[in-house]
């Protein structure tokens, strides 16, 4: 079960870093209180932001196919399988945050470089659009993470 829990904390570090991009495109400060749309794609480093969350994704896969090919004996008991159902649900509401993210940032990006499709992107009804859906995944993370959490306290 040691490898289990080494796994969840993998996670926990790719979900710092997850957070430190979210944060630096939608972090609060008080310049961006002050623009009318709260940012503006011009002034974030997004083709880092993007490598960053390839990263992540990365990382991601990896810690799901080393979960999906643990040894029977680090899933053995009730604590072991819930672990494992646990973990692997964190995991995949992870990757669907992390990716509705990256897809943000790309459009983000493709607008800041004047491609001309996504001239308007930010502040338009598709990125509301996205952004509800990807706050809608964050919700989720936050409710699994909370179910991962309680289950990792019994270790």
């Amino acid at each position: 079960m040691a490898r289990l829990v080494t796994l969840a904390l993998d996670a926990s570090n790719l979900l710092s870093r997850y957070k430190a991009v979210h944060n630096r495109l939608f972090g609060f400060s008080i310049r961006k209180a002050f623009t009318s749309s709260g940012y503006s794609a011009k002034d974030l480093d997004l083709p880092d932001c993007h490598d960053q969350l390839i990263a992540i994704q990365t990382g991601l896969k990896n810690i799901a196919s080393d979960v999906k090919h643990l040894d029977e004996a680090e899933l053995k008991g009730k604590r072991g399988e819930q672990l494992h159902k646990c973990l692997n649900t964190y995991i995949e509401a992870m990757t669907e945050t992390v990716d509705k993210l990256d897809f943000i940032c790309r459009n983000l990006r493709r607008e800041k470089e004047g491609q001309s499709e996504m001239r308007k992107y930010q502040g338009s009804q598709q990125f509301r659009k996205h952004a509800a859906a990807y706050d809608d995944s964050v919700q989720e993370l936050r409710r699994v993470g909370t179910r991962l959490n309680d289950v990792l306290k019994g270790f």
